[in-house]
């Protein structure tokens, strides 16, 4: 029994031992640059806003259309991308369960890349709504996010799922940052080239091991892993792989349906509880204030420009919130 007990102790030991090891410079980098879809994808969330004050212009050097746009285009030009990006999160990331994690990624990148250059081209309003609905349409921000928990550990994942939230509101504000001192062509190929920087970096990142494991490819989940976790000795690696193999014969054990979610008690309170959070937030009408904020605050007649305050704004209401979290999580950042 004693000497039980002292292999427990030195197993706990070992394992918080192993919980304090930094985690490696790759993997910060393979989380980051999978992020910068979402980046990219925040910053198209508010490109209406900066934009819709030059399409407004009568100036033809100004506004690539020619015209003033109409209340009716603009209601299109707004309400038609966000329906289909919703359709495209629903369906499109189930993709990636057949591409795999990073091809997915990168076919994604590589087609919001296109649609984002040829936004910033883009003549017409009819135009502008395709590429725009083209852009948001693979969910890629989903499957980013899928990413970031897939190359985690138990110990961190909970650290790089933030990187989304934060990511992503970098991305508004680079938005109405930028918007503003450019034209509509190069504010748009701004706001993209984040994607540029993604392609390039994230073909050298490995596909997620949880992925490669699943598809019987153990041989690169080995090599997946020694990559991300190099800070590990290849006995740290070992038991990983037969962590993650334990783990994936429990989630095929637990493999149910939809309907389960509703057959039990604590699953309809998960499903309440996680869906309370996002209903709140959407239907405060955020999605409608990002779109229109610079023109709101032009026609409420303030001394400052609307894409000024709007930046302002957004400084204040977005990114210092944050700060709580910074001030009593700070090992996660």
């Amino acid at each position: 029994m004693d000497k039980q007990n002292e292999n427990n102790q030195n197993g706990k030991s070992k394992l918080s031992t192993n919980s304090r090891i930094p985690d490696t410079l790759f993997l910060y980098i393979s989380v980051i640059t999978a992020q910068l879809i979402s980046m990219a994808s925040g910053a198209s969330m508010v490109w209406t806003s900066p934009v819709l004050g030059k399409l407004y212009s009568n100036n033809t050097e100004i506004n690539p259309i020619g015209r003033p746009i109409t209340t009716i285009e603009v209601s299109m030009l707004a309400g038609i991308p966000t329906f289909t990006n919703i359709l495209g999160i629903l369906f499109m990331p189930k993709l990636s369960d057949i591409f795999g994690r990073k091809r997915y990624l990168l076919y994604s990148g590589l087609v919001m890349l296109l649609s984002g250059v040829g936004l910033a081209f883009s003549n017409s309003v009819i135009l502008m709504i395709i590429t725009r609905s083209i852009f948001g349409f693979p969910g890629a921000w989903t499957v980013a996010c899928l990413y970031a928990a897939e190359v985690s550990e138990d110990h961190n994942r909970g650290k790089f799922g933030c990187y989304f939230g934060i990511l992503n509101q970098i991305g508004h504000l680079f938005g109405f940052i930028i918007g503003p001192f450019f034209s509509m062509r190069y504010f748009t190929l701004i706001i993209t080239s984040p994607l540029l920087i993604f392609l390039v970096i994230f073909m050298i990142m490995p596909e997620t091991p949880m992925y490669l494991l699943a598809k019987g490819r153990e041989d690169e989940c080995k090599i997946a892993l020694r990559k991300l976790r190099s800070n590990k000795s290849e006995e740290e690696i070992e038991s990983d792989l037969k962590q993650l193999k334990e783990n994936q014969r429990k989630q095929s054990e637990r493999a149910g349906k939809i309907t389960d979610l509703v057959k039990k008690r604590e699953n309809i309170l998960a499903v309440i509880f996680g869906l309370i959070p996002v209903l709140d937030k959407y239907c405060s009408g955020v999605t409608v204030i990002f779109t229109f904020l610079a023109p709101f605050f032009d026609q409420a007649g303030t001394s400052l420009s609307g894409d000024l305050v709007a930046i302002k704004d957004l400084v204040e209401e977005e990114c210092f919130s944050y700060l709580p979290l910074v001030q009593r999580y700070p090992c996660f950042y």
